[in-house]
């Protein structure tokens, strides 16, 4: 698993990053709604999606992730400087937003964390035929 966890900790507390594919219509609709739900200054949104050089997927989004990584499972850095993805990227949101913040607290245990990021990774399968379902409604809805 391409997870990664506890890489540069920082003693003190920073502000969140959230890094998300700008060129994904289902990210686009959830990290609208996150973005409504949190103050602008306690979330730093990072639209990573790719760019046409052929470079720009090797290049470094953040320390410790390539746009390549980045673009293909969710990463936060948190507020300790830690990079985490998958299901504990979402609880590690979940935790901060005003309506989600008691369940992410239960779901942020094993293993019930373990089921979550297994969940994501089929997800991850499924993710290419959902977004081309996605783009093709959005163009049906706005011609």
């Amino acid at each position: 698993m391409n997870d990664l966890n506890q890489t540069e900790v920082s003693e003190d507390k920073e502000q969140i990053s959230i890094f998300y594919d700008g060129s994904c219509p289902l990210c686009v609709r959830e990290i609208g709604f996150l973005q409504r739900s949190f103050k602008e200054e306690t979330v730093n949104w990072q639209n990573i999606a790719s760019v046409d050089d052929a470079d720009a997927a090797h290049q470094e989004v953040a320390p410790g992730l390539s746009r390549q990584l980045a673009m293909k499972r969710f990463h936060i850095r948190n507020e300790w400087g830690e990079l985490v993805s998958g299901a504990g990227a979402f609880v590690t949101i979940w935790k901060l937003h005003p309506r989600f913040g008691r369940i992410a607290n239960l779901l942020d245990r094993q293993p019930i964390l373990w089921c979550l990021d297994m969940m994501y990774n089929g997800f991850l399968i499924i993710r290419p035929a959902l977004q081309k379902l996605a783009r093709k409604r959005f163009s049906e809805k706005s011609g």
